[in-house]
């Protein structure tokens, strides 16, 4: 069916299941196609709704703890001032867009990342905005490799 030579008339949805991820339309055209003869036609049209995730999201969905860097904010100030201070220049700049999770702890926030080089860029930004100090590990400190 060329769109291009057809004019559409109507079309009307049918009733499916609202669980079923199916949406089926009744389309009706119109062409000429001898001397001013019209002929028209109706087709049944079925869409099917897949769903679809992008590689890293999927990846995560699988397992939501996997990550290889993590970065963590700490400050043992009474006052969050500075906290909220980063928080909008990351929102601003996108920096933390590349994390896969991000948590909220006692006196700071956790970064987690999928790549190591993602975890070191965030860093690189923070070290540019405020003072801090960095530490750069190979593992964790916590690290139980038989669990």
């Amino acid at each position: 069916m060329n769109i291009n030579k057809v004019k559409l008339v109507n079309a009307e949805f049918i009733w499916t299941e609202p669980h079923s991820k199916r949406v089926k339309v009744k389309v009706s055209v119109q062409k000429e196609v001898y001397n001013g003869a019209i002929l028209e036609q109706s087709y049944l049209v079925e869409y099917v709704q897949q769903d679809h995730m992008c590689e890293s999201c999927s990846r995560v969905a699988a397992n939501p703890d996997q990550w290889v860097a993590a970065v963590q904010l700490r400050q043992h100030v009474s006052h969050r001032r500075t906290f909220y201070y980063l928080e909008q220049l990351i929102l601003r700049h996108g920096a933390a867009a590349r994390a896969v999770r991000i948590k909220q702890m006692d006196h700071g926030i956790d970064f987690y990342f999928s790549n190591r080089s993602h975890g070191n860029k965030f860093v690189e930004f923070i070290g540019k905005v405020a003072p801090v100090k960095s530490r750069s590990d190979k593992q964790l400190v916590s690290h139980d490799s038989k669990s």
